[in-house]
């Protein structure tokens, strides 16, 4: 599907420049809801972290113990500000 020096994780990191809103699935944002920015932020956090998980070089990546923590503290925003009552 990807041609040349093309990968999935590059496409990823490309199509975040033009907003994640953009290329989620659109069923995760309800029109007119007030969290979506705040869903929009959690989404992009999650993929930026999936980027970091995979990049080329395991040098790169990070360790399993900082992913933990990222995806607690993603968790916690998620939980503060996209819940609805």
């Amino acid at each position: 599907m990807f041609d040349g020096d093309l990968r999935l994780t590059h496409w990823v990191a490309n199509s975040m420049c033009y907003g994640v809103a953009e290329t989620i699935d659109a069923n995760l944002l309800i029109p007119n809801d007030e969290p979506n920015a705040a869903k929009v932020q959690c989404v992009s956090a999650i993929m930026e972290l999936a980027l970091r998980c995979s990049a080329d070089s395991p040098e790169e990546r990070m360790n399993m113990r900082d992913v933990l923590a990222a995806l607690k503290k993603i968790k916690l925003f998620y939980l503060t500000n996209c819940r609805q009552s």
